[in-house]
């Protein structure tokens, strides 16, 4: 593949020269970028167009954002249809085979102090280093015709070796965004509606909201990635089938979850086929895996540890075939929440079950070592089990008395099987 170097064509790594009009013209004109090591000063969205790469030399090449006031920009690098009157790709027809790679996006220097609220102006506000929304998208909430019309899904989008450092967090109820939500944060990557993702051997420092936020996308692949320091959850994959999430760590998680597994929040499409396996995820300020609607999930050969609530949480609505299977887990329910300087005592459960209305089919939990935790598993919401096993499981410094609370709601039998406390 030639690469066009673009410092040749008008593009000067230089932190003190806003580049932002002289990379636009080249993405614009040209398909395979080449940006040589340097620090790159850019103040607008950079439009990202069909069968394009975009290329650094590695962590040396820094994409640098200034927000300039008034206008707030949300997302470095984007591609949508429309974006601030720029043309990004077609009125009708989602975008194909986008290839980001070897570099970094530095949003930390420019935003002071991210973690103290009052020492930003209120405009200094991204929603997303990397926006990746499908053609003529009026809001993030208006997924029925992604589903019902094919052409205008999104397709083949890899991101390598890219380092995103310091999104912002702050509070702000002055300045809401073109979808009129607050401003609170950011993702570091934020897409809809595509049809083959890979990333892979990325670094994710400081996310403001969700490091990675994935609506109705299929045949996701993340691994090794590091996601760490992020306010809200660090995965949220809502709808869409055929996920692989690989030996990824994850690490001080703010607020909420290290992966979330979701429906899509405007349709009835749950999230399916996921594969999770050989993760660490530490220090979550909440649970370490969330599933709300999904079936057919492989959980396995995961290390958990310092989790403030469960390991694994069945959060609302229906699951089917759920496997979690020989996975580490130490210190559970009893990890300080340093992020929101509310530390815990209380002990939870390896796997805990909370919505009363949910009916959860073929759950099987095996060969977990657990230590530490308050239970195996509890039901506390006594909502319906079918078709459960758990079996050869060894729980150490267990809290309560009974490590299996499955509850009354109970249609088919429950195997507890040699398992050790």
């Amino acid at each position: 593949m030639s690469m066009l170097d673009v410092t040749k064509f008008g593009v000067i790594a230089d932190p003190a020269i806003d580049n932002t009009q002289a990379i636009r013209k080249c993405l614009l004109k040209y398909k395979n970028l080449y940006f040589p090591p340097g620090i790159y000063k850019i103040t607008g969205v950079l439009p990202i167009a069909d069968n394009q790469t975009i290329s650094g030399a590695g962590p040396q090449t820094i994409f640098q954002p200034h927000y300039i006031a008034p206008n707030p920009f949300e997302g470095v690098f984007v591609a949508k249809c429309m974006y601030d009157n720029l043309p990004i790709g077609s009125q009708t027809q989602g975008f194909k085979n986008i290839t980001l790679q070897n570099f970094t996006v530095d949003i930390f220097t420019h935003h002071a102090n991210p973690k103290l609220p009052g020492n930003l102006p209120n405009y200094a506000y991204s929603n997303g280093c990397f926006w990746f929304y499908p053609p003529a998208q009026s809001s993030p909430a208006n997924f029925t015709s992604l589903i019902t019309n094919p052409a205008r899904r999104n397709q083949s989008l890899i991101l390598s070796n890219i380092r995103v450092i310091g999104g912002p967090y702050f509070y702000s109820t002055d300045y809401t965004d073109r979808f009129g939500r607050g401003a609170n944060g950011n993702w570091n990557l934020n897409m809809c509606a595509i049809d083959g993702v890979q990333i892979r051997n990325c670094y994710f420092q400081g996310s403001g909201r969700d490091t990675i936020n994935a609506k109705l996308c299929n045949d996701i692949t993340i691994e090794n990635c590091i996601i760490k320091d992020s306010e809200d959850d660090a995965i949220v994959i809502g709808g869409g089938v055929e996920f692989n999430i690989f030996y990824n760590p994850f690490a001080s998680i703010g607020s909420n979850t290290a992966l979330y597994l979701a429906d899509s929040t405007s349709t009835t499409l749950q999230a399916s086929n996921a594969i999770i396996r050989n993760n660490s995820i530490s220090q979550c300020s909440a649970n370490g895996i969330k599933l709300f609607r999904q079936h057919n999930a492989v959980i396995t050969c995961n290390i958990f540890e310092d989790i403030n609530c469960s390991a694994i949480i069945f959060q609302d609505g229906d699951t089917d075939n759920i496997i979690i299977q020989s996975n580490i887990c130490t210190n559970i329910g009893n990890y300080a929440n340093s992020v929101l300087n509310l530390p815990t005592t209380t002990r939870y459960p390896f796997i805990r079950l909370i919505d009363a209305t949910a009916h959860h089919k073929r759950l099987n939990m095996s060969n977990n070592v657990i230590s530490t935790a308050s239970r195996l598993i509890e039901n506390s919401a006594q909502c319906a089990l079918q078709s459960v096993v758990i079996a050869n499981n060894i729980l150490y410094g267990k809290t309560e008395n009974n490590p299996i609370v499955l509850g009354g709601n109970i249609t088919t039998q429950c195997l507890s099987i040699g398992n050790l406390s």
